[in-house]
Order: C-alpha cells, then sequence, then structure tokens
C-alpha cells in the first residue's frame, strides 16, 4: 500500500504543517503511524489535503475549512468522497449528484428531483440508497483491514448502482493496494467507459500501471490525466519521477516546474 511521510505531504500539498496536523488533530485526516510512530498518509488523505489547500488559495479561513470538511465527512462518511469549491464566501460541496453548503450543511441542489413517473423514481432511488448503504459498510471494512468484506461491498454497490463513482475509485483503489493491479486496471477500464473524464480513475489507473512495471503505460495515463486537470500537482510530481528514473531528466524538470508552480 503506497503511503507518505508528514515531509512528503507537506512537498506535494504546499501547505503549513501546522495546518495538516490541525486536520489531523480534528480527525479531517487520519493518517496511520508506522513502526517508528512516524504519520503514514495515504492516498484519500492527499485528496482532502489537497481540498484544503484550494481552499486557503481561496482566501477560506483554516476555521471555516476544518468545520466544512468534517461536516462533509459527517454527511458522506468521508471527506475525500465529494468536491468542494469556494463561490464567492460560500464553500459549496457536490457529492452524489447533490450540492449543499459545506459548513451548514444547507441544500442547494438535488439531482434526483429529476422529475419521472413514480414507479421509475422509487426504483433507482431504493436501489441508489441500497447501494450507497453498501459502499459505506465497504468504507468502514477498509478502515477495519477486513479487505474482502471491503471489495464484496464495493462489487455489491456497483452492481446496483454503476454510476457510484467513489464506489469505482475506493475498489481500484483497494485492489491495487492488496497486489492485485491486474485486476484494479480490468475494473478502471469499465468504469472510464462510465466516467471518461475523471482524473481520479486515471491516476488510480497510473498508480496500477507503476505498481506492474509498466512505466510507460503510467507516463501515458498520467498525460491523460493532465489533460483534463493541468493543475494536478501530484500527476505532475510522479510523472517526473518516472521521467527522472528513465533517465529523461528535461521532461522530469519541466513536471518539477509545473508542480512547484501549482504548489507555491
Amino acid at each position: 500500500m503506497r503511503t507518505y511521510s508528514l515531509r512528503e505531504v507537506l512537498d506535494l500539498i504546499g501547505i503549513p504543517r501546522s495546518a495538516v496536523m490541525g486536520l489531523v488533530a480534528a480527525g479531517v485526516v487520519a493518517p496511520e503511524r508506522g513502526g517508528h510512530g512516524e504519520y503514514c498518509f495515504g492516498f484519500r488523505d492527499l485528496v482532502v489535503l489537497r481540498t484544503a489547500a484550494a481552499l486557503r488559495k481561496s482566501h477560506i479561513s483554516a476555521g471555516r475549512i476544518k468545520e466544512s470538511l468534517l461536516r462533509t465527512k459527517a454527511i458522506t462518511d468521508s471527506a475525500s468522497a465529494a468536491s468542494l469549491r469556494a463561490e464567492g464566501r460560500n464553500i459549496v460541496a457536490r457529492a452524489r449528484g447533490d450540492e449543499w453548503l459545506a459548513d451548514s450543511g444547507q441544500m442547494r441542489f438535488q439531482l434526483s428531483q429529476t422529475r419521472e413517473p413514480a414507479d421509475v423514481v422509487t426504483h433507482r432511488d431504493n436501489d441508489a440508497t441500497e447501494a450507497y448503504r453498501l459502499y459505506e459498510a465497504g468504507r468502514l471494512f477498509e478502515r477495519q483491514a477486513r479487505h474482502a468484506e471491503a471489495e464484496d461491498a464495493y462489487r455489491k454497490a456497483l452492481k446496483l448502482d454503476p454510476s457510484l463513482h467513489a464506489a469505482w475509485v475506493d475498489l481500484s483503489a483497494l485492489l491495487c493496494d492488496h497486489g492485485n493491479c491486474g485486476e484494479a486496471l480490468r475494473l478502471l477500464a469499465e468504469a472510464r467507459i462510465r466516467f471518461p473524464e475523471s482524473t481520479a480513475l486515471l491516476f488510480n489507473q497510473a498508480l496500477a500501471l507503476e505498481d506492474l512495471g509498466d512505466c510507460i503505460g503510467a507516463q501515458h495515463a498520467y498525460h491523460d490525466c493532465l489533460r483534463l486537470d493541468p493543475l494536478n500537482a501530484d500527476a505532475h510530481f510522479n510523472l517526473g519521477r518516472l521521467y527522472d528514473c528513465a533517465g529523461r531528466p528535461q521532461e522530469a524538470l519541466r513536471n518539477y516546474n509545473q508542480y512547484r508552480m501549482i504548489t507555491n
């Protein structure tokens, strides 16, 4: 399982140590501890911390960022399961087609309100509700290191609701974290048909290809990720590292410079 030290997180995300430790102390992110007591941050932790960094750049106070991420975590079971953005003085959260004000929980938009015949709506809503319940169970199993049960819950959730993007992301990450990168890539190929512009899926694909030793394929996946999101600092950093290992210092330097420009 790929983890990042506190120093690597500070280099990757570009926010002060005090900001990271404040989010750890509040329970917004919960890194594991290494053999010497050091923090080991996972990919989902980086997603949350990148969100916090983006909100800081929009001049949102540390207190509001912390409160918004905690409320989002309470609503979605994971602060990484929703996207947050600043809109003027508001912080807007979005997940599963719903939008709400992150620091108050006030709903702004519900995709499920689209009018359809009642029997169709009821059937789809029931499936979607059960799928998300299974997804939440999978997240709980994963936190308890019950990985086989987590995988089973994620797969059942996707069978009921293939539009549940977060389940595709988390299942592919789980498979790769536990050495089943080939199956992760098969799953990601299916997921990307449904979500061709998902940078999270592309990033997972690049990580899986790296772990399988396909550095060229990983480079292409990171390039695709950057085509969709040119400000993805993590993709620039990892691509620079791959070019460094391949003995292509100019390309490596170009991506490292882009990474520094984004995070500074």
